[in-house]
């Protein structure tokens, strides 16, 4: 990474629609990527997504302690479910040479 540390990475398994998972991460220091893959149970999808309707969106971002997951109204009713891949440095760690 640009400061020379370690990246981390962990799959964090979600379901359901607007909410916030704790990570369980206790020293992040620099958030470098979150992404991820749902379902609908009828088509795949990744994260984020954004559809020509606003509606439809599902976002993720790291809020503290916790992954916000933001859904669109259009999402309500259907089941989701998936997997948020979250990579990062930790403060414990040191630059590498």
């Amino acid at each position: 990474w640009v400061d020379r540390k370690p990246i981390y990475r962990k799959v964090i398994p979600f379901s359901g629609h607007t909410q916030t998972i704790n990570h369980e991460i206790s020293d992040i220091n620099n958030v470098i990527k979150i992404t991820g893959w749902f379902t609908d149970l009828s088509k795949d999808y990744t994260i984020p997504h954004v559809s020509v309707s606003t509606n439809y969106v599902l976002e993720a971002f790291v809020n503290g302690s916790g992954i916000q997951i933001n859904a669109g109204s259009s999402w309500s009713g259907k089941e989701l479910s998936g997997y948020i891949i979250l990579e990062y440095t930790k403060t414990t760690d040191s630059p590498q040479p």
